[in-house]
């Protein structure tokens, strides 16, 4: 264990006179206003422990501090070295975490009571006493655990204490802050934050700059609107700033014994200015990564923007919790003027800022997964801008038979029966659907009664050789053989009949029994099977890509597991608007029909058109948008 700054106490005189003094002595230093720190505050418990346990030799106090356990203070009733060798029984207290009596020797006793408050191991005492009896030592136990309470107490009011100093530090850096919030510029928000600072403190003038190259900048003194810039004391209170930010700590003169930092620019600031004290604490945003390793650890360091300067008439004002309070104050603050400035920057300077940092990431050392990024993505663009491929025009596709034919109505009529529908396959001469010929067979009954009615006067005539009336009748005998060929002829048209092997294609006449026709009506449409033809509707922006003889692949929708080859054989001028898009007819041979393939299937179409860049294929189209757009609103 660490034994230095420890604190030694020797008692005087035995006697109980000398012992109730020596105790009421500590009872008023206890009971004064304030308890001291925790060596004066230990040194006076092991003092009124002294004074309760008679047979006490030496005692020491071991207390975590800065997060290993030191001795802070140390009773001897003598010169006999008993509190040297107290740091075994303080250390086995420490493991063991529970008291411990050791017998080093024949004639002393070593007593460690560790220090638990709140379940976490605060420290040990140690105590050396002559050989007693076990009710001895139940009774110094007791003595001790009366007195750890007084440890716990102090803790706790330390800690209190330092609640309500962080307190005190967050509301007025909170109150500052808000400050800094209710004004439209920065020059105006930091005029009112010294301003309010020099109040809230008792300062005699609260200066504040910011950092521009490698000086200090003063943008504001408190309860000062308009300042010359060029005079003495904003020279001095600049160089003080320059100072503190060099040195990256605060500064403050005059200096207190332990400190190191250099404060001649604090020193000739106060002989101008007849300051008690000057002090500066420095403005800093909030940590910014910067390389720990060559592992690519990163650490955090607050990056600087500027310092502010206090002066003060009394020379101690600047003690540890006032400087502490306006560094706390520096760290909110920091941040906020940092955004006030760069928001107040030209667009220019904002480039040039974000370039830097930009600049910084990829050549600075560190930001590996920056650098990193930096080089898939040049690699990605550089593979997309040069590497080449086969491009291919998608559009929408349509498969037809090449040859087709429109069956219609020959006559006017009514449909009577309909022997097929959509998709069934038919042979040549199949009947496809059949007209009503009851008026055609009423008509032909009527012309045969006619013909049959004529040829009789016609014999009678040529009887009573009546020769003008026979021609007559042989004209009219001539006009009813006639009608009744036509009536035959209509006859045998009133049933529709297949005119090659195919497949129906559209005309479902079964849902229009009854239904009136007239002469040439399309009602049905055939296919011939075996050969296809695949129209394709080309989007405008690809249709200057397609030519005659150009190859691709169609996938159809019904038959996805397969892909048909085909080849351009029509690229036709007419444009057609299909679902809110122009699109333009091409016309394709399919080079490997199938047996499954069917009219009236459809799919999607890819049109090999030659090498591309890939960069090129995947925007071409933005960029045509883009072409297009700009050119409609340029003026």
């Amino acid at each position: 264990m660490d034994a230095h700054k420890s604190v030694e106490v020797k008692p005087g005189a035995s006697t109980v006179s000398s012992i109730f003094s020596r105790e009421e002595a500590i009872w008023q230093r206890f009971g004064g206003d304030s308890i001291g720190d925790i060596r004066e505050f230990s040194e006076n418990w092991l003092g009124l422990l002294s004074c309760r346990i008679q047979q006490l030799e030496a005692a020491c106090v071991v207390l975590r501090l800065e997060e290993a356990y030191k001795p802070v203070a140390q009773w001897s009733a003598g010169s006999n070295g008993a509190g040297a060798r107290l740091s075994n029984v303080a250390e086995e207290a420490l493991r063991e975490r529970k008291t411990v009596i050791l017998a080093p020797t024949s004639s002393e006793l070593q007593v460690g009571y560790p220090l638990v408050i709140d379940d976490e191991l605060t420290g040990v005492v140690a105590l050396s006493l002559p050989v007693i009896s076990q009710a001895e030592v139940t009774t110094v136990i007791r003595h001790i655990q009366w007195g750890a309470v007084w440890f716990e107490n102090y803790f706790r009011i330390e800690d209190r204490r330092r609640r309500e100093a962080l307190h005190h530090r967050l509301t007025s850096a909170f109150s500052l802050a808000s400050l800094s919030l209710e004004h439209p510029d920065l020059n105006s928000a930091a005029l009112a934050l010294v301003t309010e600072w020099a109040s809230s403190l008792g300062c005699d003038r609260v200066a504040l700059g910011l950092s521009k190259g490698r000086r200090c900048q003063v943008i504001a003194i408190s309860h000062d609107v308009e300042f010359d810039k060029r005079t003495n004391v904003v020279r001095l209170l600049g160089n003080a700033m320059d100072e503190a930010v060099d040195q990256k700590c605060r500064v403050r003169y005059p200096r207190v014994a332990e400190e190191r930092e250099i404060s001649r620019s604090h020193r000739l600031l106060k002989e101008h200015s007849g300051s008690g004290s000057v002090a500066t604490v420095l403005l800093s945003t909030t940590l910014t990564p910067r390389p720990k390793s060559s592992k690519g650890m990163m650490d955090g360091s607050p990056q600087i923007i500027g310092a502010v300067t206090l002066e003060h008439a009394d020379p101690d004002f600047f003690d540890d919790h006032k400087l502490a309070l306006c560094e706390q104050i520096g760290l909110l603050l920091g941040p906020l003027l940092k955004l006030r400035e760069q928001e107040e920057q030209w667009i220019g300077r904002k480039l040039i800022r974000s370039a830097n940092g930009l600049a910084q990431r990829w050549l600075g050392a560190g930001f590996y997964r920056t650098k990193l990024a930096t080089v898939a993505v040049t690699a990605l663009t550089l593979f997309f801008a040069l590497f080449t491929t086969e491009y291919r025009v998608a559009a929408d596709a349509t498969l037809e038979g090449w040859t087709q034919r429109y069956i219609s109505s020959p006559i006017d009529g009514f449909i009577a029966s309909s022997h097929v529908k959509p998709g069934d396959e038919v042979k040549t001469g199949d009947v496809l659907f059949s007209l009503d010929n009851r008026d055609l067979e009423l008509e032909q009954q009527k012309w045969v009664y006619k013909k049959t009615q004529v040829e009789q006067q016609h014999l009678a005539a040529m009887v009573e050789g009546d020769f003008a009336q026979a021609g007559i009748l042989n004209g009219q005998l001539e006009q009813a053989q006639a009608q009744l060929q036509l009536i035959a002829e209509q006859l045998s048209r009133t049933e529709a009949k297949a005119p090659f092997d195919g497949v129906v294609v559209s005309g479902d006449l079964s849902q229009s029994l009854g239904a009136p026709v007239s002469r040439g009506d399309s009602l049905m449409r055939i296919a011939q099977l075996g050969d296809y033809r695949l129209i394709l509707a080309v989007p405008e922006n690809d249709i200057d890509e397609l030519a005659i003889n150009q190859q691709g692949q169609v996938i159809l929708a019904a038959l996805n597991d397969e892909a048909y080859e085909f080849v351009v054989e029509k690229v036709t001028p007419v444009a057609k608007a299909d679902q809110g898009a122009t699109r333009f007819r091409v016309e394709a041979r399919i080079l490997n029909p199938g047996q499954q393939l069917r009219p009236g299937m459809q799919g999607t179409a890819k049109v090999q058109v030659g090498e591309r860049k890939l960069w090129w294929i995947w925007t071409h189209g933005l960029s045509d948008w883009l072409t297009l757009w700009f050119w409609r609103w340029w003026p």
